[in-house]
């Protein structure tokens, strides 16, 4: 039987955007908390990405 190990976790509250290491996670409904809550859009409603 394999076990696993979870090396990091990080999450990303702005869709392309860097990462946030953190030491522990909250989860919600769908997922991490705060994670991918956000994106950057143009004037026109374009996605941007970095």
């Amino acid at each position: 039987m394999s076990s696993l190990h979870v090396s990091a976790l990080f999450v990303y509250p702005i869709k392309s955007c860097r990462g946030i290491a953190l030491e522990a996670m909250q989860l919600g409904e769908r997922g991490p908390l705060w994670d991918r809550e956000w994106m950057v859009v143009d004037a026109q409603g374009t996605f941007l990405s970095q």
